[in-house]
């Protein structure tokens, strides 16, 4: 039979992982370590390992979607313009920029199924206030409401049908 561990020698962690073992096996109770050191907490077990998040698929065709028109404002001295002339999300170009951050969001699956458009350009390094891009993105408006109908007049709907 092995001699027993000098307890003095272990280190803290050496410690723990003993008591550890002894508790999981039975051969100690967490009221024998309560009692032998007195102001110690209940051990705590080893920490779970998370699963990993398993990667929903989204289904556009299960929303409404809506045409709208956004102006655009920014700045543009880190950017390589407006257009962006790869299909590369998140290029360094407005457009590349703005398609990256829709599809994170889910307000749209691609470039091609949005039906987009853009009023202008603007080259390396330009910036630009009021340039206006039109695109399809999913909506939650009711299924009562028409997504055709500009809605009341001063609504944004109406704003941009009028041309403002």
């Amino acid at each position: 039979m092995a001699d027993p561990p000098r307890w003095e020698s272990l280190s803290q962690a050496e410690l723990v992982k003993t008591l550890r073992g002894l508790l999981a096996s039975g051969k100690l109770s967490e009221r024998d370590v309560q009692e032998a050191v007195p102001g110690a907490a209940p051990a705590s077990p080893e920490p779970k390992a998370k699963r990993p998040k398993q990667k929903k698929e989204f289904d556009m065709s299960k929303f409404r979607q809506r045409y709208i028109a956004m102006r655009v404002l920014y700045f543009g001295e880190t950017l390589r313009g407006f257009a962006s002339l790869s299909a590369d999300d998140d290029d360094e170009t407005v457009e590349g920029l703005l398609f990256g951050a829709l599809k994170r969001l889910r307000l749209i699956v691609s470039r091609q199924d949005c039906c987009f458009s853009r009023s202008g350009r603007t080259d390396r390094g330009v910036s630009a206030f009021g340039q206006v891009v039109s695109l399809r993105i999913r909506s939650k408006a009711p299924s009562t409401v028409s997504l055709d109908d500009p809605g009341e007049p001063g609504t944004p709907s109406d704003h941009f049908a009028a041309g403002h």
